[in-house]
């Protein structure tokens, strides 16, 4: 089976789908944007060009042209605004649309034009994809009666399961995030929670936290923890190559997410994959990847305090830290194999073909 995936080629995501699916089909990559991660070599890379704003609309022939000369079975595209519109105007395979997140909760509510497009793009394609089902049912007021499959970005659970010793023996705790560095990430309330606990709570171990990622709003939640006197208590290690994504978070006792809004949480599965307790808010796509007081906390979202309290309980309890986090294992083993999201993928393209 000769496969297209149109998708944006630097995000790990799209590598990640790509080198997985190449062991199964012939497998092409055709994007506006230069792979950062390494692709294998089975996947056949095709670089479009064109005018930033314009670009979905431009790259059109460009794309017929490669499309042509593939003749593929299966177009693919991930991101339901810029490349399934780009899938769409092409117009002459099969199309599945993947969603992603703020193409379906954020695109439709600029105007009635990005309204109509993400419509229109939706109904046109043979299957719709989601990694959760909160955001499955979102997409359902714009898919009219296209199939709306549900298959999680699930974890390579050899590179992540038992990775290495966790950290219970450290006379310091470390709570740790991973999340683009803007506000929908909740990383100032994060600071802040981090803040209370330690004016607000007496603790028997050292603590620190360390931010990893980058993103618009970095060098303000810098300041932030400036103005917090937390200088010396917190690291911001910018933007962490996946391939150490594992070693990031061995170093970690405790991770946290505390997003206003987010559609899944692979970030969260994989730090549960390592054997680490968590601590995430009450957002729909997040609900689904922690089974509260079992493999973690959940807080409501902006709630500082609550936030502190939960991470407090984990600080004091190394074995509740252990257990929550023996319990996180054996939940993504149990529920989002990367395997299986691979099979599951697979499984729907011989439907729509």
């Amino acid at each position: 089976m000769k496969v297209v995936l149109l998708a944006n080629a630097s995000s790990t995501h799209t590598v990640r789908w790509s080198n997985s699916l190449s062991e199964s089909v012939n497998l092409h990559l055709i994007s506006f944007e230069e792979p950062i991660d390494p692709l294998k070599k089975r996947v056949n890379f095709h670089r479009l060009h064109g005018h930033f704003k314009f670009r979905y609309f431009f790259g059109v022939f460009q794309t017929l042209r490669i499309l042509n000369q593939i003749k593929p079975d299966i177009v693919h595209a991930h991101y339901a605004s810029g490349y399934g519109t780009l899938g769409r105007l092409c117009g002459v395979y099969p199309l599945i649309i993947s969603v992603w997140g703020s193409d379906v909760y954020e695109f439709p509510m600029r105007s009635w034009i990005h309204r109509l497009t993400l419509e229109r793009n939706l109904s046109y394609a043979k299957a719709i994809l989601s990694t959760s089902y909160s955001m499955a049912k979102e997409v359902e007021k714009y898919s009219g009666d296209t199939p709306v499959y549900v298959i999680p970005f699930g974890v390579d659970v050899e590179n992540f399961f038992d990775f290495g010793l966790r950290r219970h023996c450290s006379q310091v705790i470390r709570l740790g995030t991973l999340r683009v560095q803007s506000m929908n990430y909740g990383i100032d309330i994060l600071l802040n929670s981090f803040a209370y606990l330690l004016t607000h709570e007496i603790l028997e171990y050292q603590v620190e936290l360390v931010v990893g990622g980058d993103g618009p709003e970095k060098e303000s939640f810098i300041e932030l923890a400036a103005k917090l006197g937390l200088e010396d208590r917190v690291k911001f290690l910018g933007q962490i190559d996946y391939s150490t994504v594992p070693d990031f978070l061995n170093t970690i006792d405790i991770f946290i997410a505390l997003s206003q809004r987010e559609s899944f949480g692979v970030a969260i599965l994989e730090a549960s994959a390592t054997g680490c307790s968590v601590v995430v808010t009450d957002c729909d796509g997040l609900l689904e990847v922690v089974e509260g007081g079992i493999t973690g906390f959940v807080v409501p979202r902006n709630d500082i305090k609550s936030a502190a309290i939960s991470i407090t309980t984990l600080i004091k309890s190394p074995a509740l830290r252990a257990k929550m986090g023996e319990a996180g294992k054996a939940f993504v083993q149990r529920k989002y194999k990367w395997s299986e999201s691979i099979q599951k993928c697979l499984d729907i393209y011989r439907i729509v073909r």
